[in-house]
């Protein structure tokens, strides 16, 4: 079956348009339940645990939420963990 093209209201050959891509659905997947459950948990742990802490390193002394020190040497064990595995 040949495909004649169609024609506009001005006679000209009018285009016919499609999408790229399929417009997918949003689906509830398993790693998608598990990171909001994550993101929950993360937000109640912030909100538990707003208070100040203090710091002291050798001859510096901070004030910070117990939350931000938590989450910084979080980082920094990933990174060592990071950067010794590159080792390997």
């Amino acid at each position: 079956m040949p495909i004649v093209p169609r024609t506009g209201d001005d006679g000209g050959v009018a285009k016919q348009s499609r999408s790229a891509a399929p417009q997918r659905a949003f689906r509830v997947t398993p790693r998608r339940a598990l990171a909001a459950v994550l993101v929950l948990l993360a937000a109640l742990f912030v909100l538990q645990n707003r208070n100040s802490t203090s710091i002291d390193l050798f001859w510096i002394s901070l004030q910070a939420p117990l939350w931000l020190v938590l989450l910084i040497i979080f980082a920094i064990g990933w990174v060592a963990g990071f950067l010794f595995a590159r080792g390997r």
